[in-house]
């Protein structure tokens, strides 16, 4: 089972604290309960609709959804030292 690490695992939380489970989530959304499945364990990518649509099924905004989304998918930054080398920050 791959486990996600970014947007999939915030889309996850966002299901979770809305009390529901992967096919009802699925459903209300009106998309496939392996798509989403798909979407959260970052295998793909969701569609702009498909988030539109599960901002309504977790009752958030568009805006809390992107803005949490690109907190999630931030890429980690790696500072490099004169010994060749490197540390991560998230």
């Amino acid at each position: 089972m791959t486990r996600p690490t970014g947007g999939g695992r915030y889309l996850t939380s966002l299901r979770e604290t809305a009390g529901l489970d992967l096919e009802t989530a699925a459903a209300r959304a009106g998309i496939k309960a392996m798509r989403l499945m798909a979407v959260e364990r970052d295998e793909e990518a969701p569609r702009f609709l498909e988030v539109l649509r599960l901002a309504r099924a977790y009752e958030r905004s568009l805006e809390e959804i992107a803005t949490g989304w690109r907190a999630a998918t931030q890429r980690v930054q790696v500072k490099h030292f004169g010994d060749g080398g490197f540390d991560e920050e998230a």
